[in-house]
């Protein structure tokens, strides 16, 4: 799945709540995130979202200037909202 931007709960920095997740892109600017789901021989399904040439953004929607980058998330299923 395709979308302008991925939502998904994450806590692993403390921040518990809904993260929204945006590709970027060499030359600075973001698209959106793409998601595919994935055996994963621990969890069974989980959904592996990816982005740009320099990884994904994740920017926090409950409080103002708190971004993360990443290179990937892989998420249980239900994890992604959107």
């Amino acid at each position: 799945m395709g979308a302008a931007c991925v939502f998904a709960r994450e806590s692993e920095d403390g921040r518990a709540g809904t993260w929204r997740v945006e590709a970027q892109r060499s030359d600075g600017s973001r698209s959106g995130a793409m998601a595919v789901l994935v055996e994963d021989s621990s969890a069974g399904s989980s959904t592996l979202v990816y982005g740009g040439e320099h990884g994904l953004r994740l920017t926090w929607t409950e409080g103002e200037g708190v971004e993360v980058a990443e290179p990937y998330l892989l998420l249980a299923p239900s994890a992604v909202l959107e």
